[in-house]
């Protein structure tokens, strides 16, 4: 499987829904090792994904905005996903 590397716009998009992501995860009061939890992602590779120091699939991230419960990600993010 050949990885599609992401254009401008799309890393955008990515960039601006993770910012509220994280965002979203402070204001709900979730302490990282409890967001782990919930999110069925291991605390350090949250970290990185934070960072930007590592790949995410668009699955993680689904899981990550449905954990948090915010309506407007997951359908920002869901039009991100059908523009491709």
């Amino acid at each position: 499987m050949v990885k599609k590397k992401l254009t401008d716009k799309e890393k955008e998009v990515l960039f601006n829904i993770w910012s509220r992501i994280k965002k979203a995860r402070e204001e709900k009061g979730f302490k990282p090792s409890q967001f782990a939890k919930e999110t069925w992602i291991d605390r350090s590779f949250l970290s990185q994904i934070e960072k930007w120091e590592v790949n995410f699939s668009y699955l993680k991230l689904y899981r990550i905005i449905e954990v948090l419960n915010n309506e407007t990600l997951l359908n920002e993010l869901n039009s991100a996903k059908s523009k491709k």
